[in-house]
């Protein structure tokens, strides 16, 4: 089978090249050059630099996974972000055949910010295309989340920054989320939403988490900034007029 991975640069991206490569040709997409080029050679992998509406490739499956995800980002760069993260997936479904999964976030339900809106739009679009949707929360440590600006903080002897503790967030290493979700995909079918199974921590339970593996203390230096409006206290992987249909030991399906 051969199968693109738009994204596949990123966190989450370059898990699915590596998971994918064991039986598979693979197509790994990009618009970041040093992103596609840091990949190890493969006779079974092409790289292409591009945006995702530009190309026109021939694959069996596609797994999308392009995206800006930074919410404040998004919200500052309002027209840019939905080029990105709406538009160009539009111009890639009309250009281009194959079945497809779109990964998605928890922040597409009931969403309170630009990025979850566009996220939200491209599931509705997803699902329009007889696609599939994959929404789930946090990858942990990947590109732009908040555990690496934490490891800076440290690294510079800086006070954690944190918003609140109240807040909590769903959370799924990478490798891990990768095996849930290729494990779920056998039992979905075109328009249904796979969930695969994350952890709900709270904030505190996150700071004390990354402390443990850097070997710091507790009573580590805390400076609180307070929530920002485009930010819930908790996220929600499901909308309440969606209901689970399937499931395994990783996840749910719902449609």
């Amino acid at each position: 089978m051969t199968i693109s991975v738009l994204g596949a640069g990123g966190t989450l991206g370059r898990a699915f090249v590596n998971f994918l490569l064991k039986d598979n040709k693979v197509i790994a997409i990009d618009c970041n050059e040093w992103s596609i080029a840091s990949m190890k050679n493969h006779p079974n992998l092409t790289k292409i630099v591009d945006y995702m509406g530009n190309v026109r490739i021939k694959a069996d499956l596609h797994i999308v996974c392009s995206c800006w995800k930074h919410i404040e980002v998004c919200e500052e760069n309002t027209f840019s972000s939905w080029m990105n993260n709406f538009h160009q997936y539009e111009l890639f479904l009309r250009n281009n055949k194959g079945n497809v999964i779109y990964i998605s976030s928890d922040k597409a339900v009931e969403p309170i910010c630009v990025y979850g809106r566009q996220k939200m739009y491209a599931e509705k679009l997803t699902i329009k295309n007889n696609g599939i949707v994959v929404r789930m929360g946090n990858i942990i440590a990947s590109s732009g989340s908040t555990i690496p600006i934490w490891e800076e903080q440290i690294r510079n002897n800086d006070p954690l920054t944190i918003s609140d503790w109240r807040m909590k967030r769903y959370w799924i290493g990478v490798e891990e989320a990768v095996e849930k979700i290729m494990s779920l995909l056998p039992l979905a079918k075109p328009g249904n939403i796979i969930v695969p199974k994350c952890e709900l921590m709270t904030l505190r339970e996150i700071v004390e988490a990354v402390l443990k593996f850097h070997h710091l203390k507790q009573d580590y230096p805390i400076k609180l900034v307070g929530k920002k409006k485009i930010e819930k206290y908790v996220e929600k992987l499901h909308w309440d007029t969606e209901r689970a249909i399937k499931g395994n030991e990783n996840g749910l399906i719902y449609h």
